[in-house]
């Protein structure tokens, strides 16, 4: 036997049993190379719970326990493109309500993320955390940031910085804004519309809203002193 023969069914034995390992092998390199950047392929492919038959109200009440979070490379229901869509369309209300400054040339940082209750990992969401930010301030900086439902694409929560002008100067006229901006966002069929009472702390508002009498539902509103406004968070 010449030394082809000898080297054909080596190569051979060799090609069969890389490619039983390749899968696995790719698979293992592309965990350590996502898990560098964002969060490894098992942990972005696992179990999501979904709202199944709940309301809207029912994943806005738990957005506000979710706060821990993780970078993903994409969303389920939605992408990119449509999360700025949606965020763009939440802000120019926001700003007619004056709630938010009119949107000028500002710029979109749109990043989905997989956020978990504080006190455990078994309540997981999919959220895009859309931050509208204005870099021509140099000493006056301007930023709103809005959390997404992937799957139902509503508002969660958001935070608008202070800028010019900023909502908290009159805080009276700002909750009432608030309760605008939220009765017309959100569907209400069946409920009784949001209301909200003043806390003790003077800066702090409970929205509430009924579904159907048999569930009420609560939502923290801030109005601090430097006018920064906070939903939900």
């Amino acid at each position: 036997m010449n030394n082809r023969d000898k080297i054909f069914p080596a190569v051979v034995l060799f090609l069969t049993v890389a490619g039983f390992f390749l899968p696995g092998m790719t698979a293992c390199l592309s965990d350590m190379k996502t898990g560098q950047e964002t969060v490894s392929v098992r942990d972005e492919e696992r179990e999501i719970p979904l709202a199944g038959g709940e309301s809207v109200f029912d994943i806005l009440g738990a957005a506000g326990k979710l706060k821990e979070s993780v970078t993903l490379r994409s969303g389920d229901a939605m992408d990119e493109k449509s999360a700025e869509t949606e965020s763009a369309e939440i802000l120019g209300m926001l700003a007619r309500y004056g709630l938010a400054e009119q949107p000028g040339q500002g710029q979109w940082l749109i990043t989905p993320v997989l956020v978990s209750d504080i006190e455990g990992r078994e309540a997981s969401r999919v959220f895009w955390d859309c931050v509208w930010y204005l870099e021509s301030r140099e000493t006056d900086p301007y930023k709103i940031e809005l959390y997404l439902d992937d799957e139902s694409g509503y508002l969660m929560s958001f935070t608008v910085y202070p800028g010019r002008g900023h909502p908290g100067e009159n805080p009276e006229a700002t909750v009432e804004s608030m309760k605008a901006f939220l009765n017309e966002y959100y569907p209400l069929s069946g409920e009784t519309g949001f209301q909200y009472q003043e806390t003790l702390s003077g800066n702090e508002f409970i929205f509430t809203v009924s579904e159907g009498g048999d569930s009420t539902y609560g939502f923290r509103f801030l109005i601090m002193e430097n006018g920064q406004i906070v939903f939900n968070m």
